[in-house]
C-alpha cells in the first residue's frame, strides 16, 4: 500500500526531533510513504503538493492501493508562484525551505508568506490585500478539488485540521462561503475539532512550554485512537491493517 499525507508543521516527515502523524501511520498500516508535509505552508501547497503526488502515483499505482491523508492547516497562510526560482531572503526564524516546490524539476519556485514573517512578500501582502474572508474562501476551493479529484479516481482518503481556527463557523457560514461549505463533503472528516483540541483534551501528555505542537506521543495516540479506528469504521482495512 501507498500512503500519501500532507498539511504543515503538524504533518511534516523532515525533522529527526519528532514523528508526526504521517510517521506513525506509516508504521501502523506497514507502508510505504510519501510526505508532502511542510512546516508552516499554507492549504494552497498542502492541496497542489498532494495532487501531484497523486497524479504520479496513478501512473505505477492502482488507485485501490493507495491512501490519503490531508491535515489542513491556517487560512491565513498565503504563498505566490514564481519563474525563474527566486531569490528569496531568509524569514528572521531562519526557516530554510522558502521557496519551495510543486512540481519535480520545476522552473519556478513557490515562496511562502505568513502574517508574522519580516520579508518583502509578507509585508506586502498582509498590509495591502489580506481578508480573512477570502482566506477561508480559498481553502474551501482547496479542499472541493482536492475532494472531487480524489473522488474521480475512486482513492480513499481521510481529511482533518490542526486545530479550530482552521473551518470556524462565522467564516463558513459566510455569504461567500456558506454554499462552498454546503459543497464540502464533511463526512470525509476525522470526528475531531483539530488535532490540537484532541491531543489537549484526549491525552495524558502535555505540551512542551509555548509550543502547540503535538508531541510525538500524542501524534502516536492521535494515530492509535483517532485515525486507525476511523478508517477501520469506513471499511477501509482488513484485520490484518492492510488497505482494502
Amino acid at each position: 500500500m501507498l500512503l500519501i499525507t500532507s498539511g504543515c508543521s503538524f504533518s511534516e516527515c523532515l525533522s529527526d526531533y519528532i514523528d508526526t502523524w504521517p510517521r506513525h501511520l506509516a508504521k501502523a498500516l506497514r507502508s510505504i510513504h510519501i510526505s508532502c508535509g511542510l512546516g508552516s505552508q499554507g492549504n494552497g501547497l498542502i492541496s497542489r503538493k498532494l495532487l501531484y503526488q497523486v497524479y504520479t502515483a496513478l501512473k505505477s499505482h492502482s488507485a485501490d492501493d493507495i491512501l490519503v491523508g490531508i491535515m489542513w492547516s491556517g487560512t491565513s497562510r498565503w504563498e505566490c508562484y514564481q519563474e525563474p526560482k527566486p531569490v528569496f531572503d531568509k524569514n528572521t526564524d531562519g526557516w530554510q525551505h522558502n521557496p519551495t516546490a510543486v512540481a519535480d524539476n520545476s522552473h519556478g519556485g513557490w515562496i511562502i508568506a505568513n502574517h508574522w514573517w519580516k520579508h518583502t512578500v509578507s509585508d506586502t501582502y498582509y498590509k495591502n490585500y489580506y481578508d480573512p474572508v477570502y482566506s477561508q474562501i480559498q481553502t474551501l476551493e482547496h479542499v472541493l478539488r482536492t475532494q472531487w479529484y480524489l473522488e474521480q479516481h475512486n482513492i480513499k482518503y481521510f481529511m482533518s485540521s490542526m486545530n479550530g481556527s482552521v473551518f470556524p463557523d462565522d467564516l463558513l457560514q459566510n455569504p461567500e462561503c456558506r454554499h462552498l461549505t454546503e459543497m464540502v463533503d464533511w463526512n470525509t472528516f476525522l470526528p475531531c475539532v483539530g488535532e490540537y483540541e484532541w491531543c489537549r483534551d484526549n491525552t495524558a501528555y502535555s505540551f512542551k512550554p509555548n509550543d502547540d505542537h503535538p508531541t510525538s506521543e500524542m501524534h502516536g495516540e492521535f494515530v492509535d485512537r483517532m485515525i486507525m479506528p476511523w478508517l477501520r469504521a469506513q471499511g477501509y482495512l482488513d484485520n490484518a491493517t492492510a488497505i482494502l
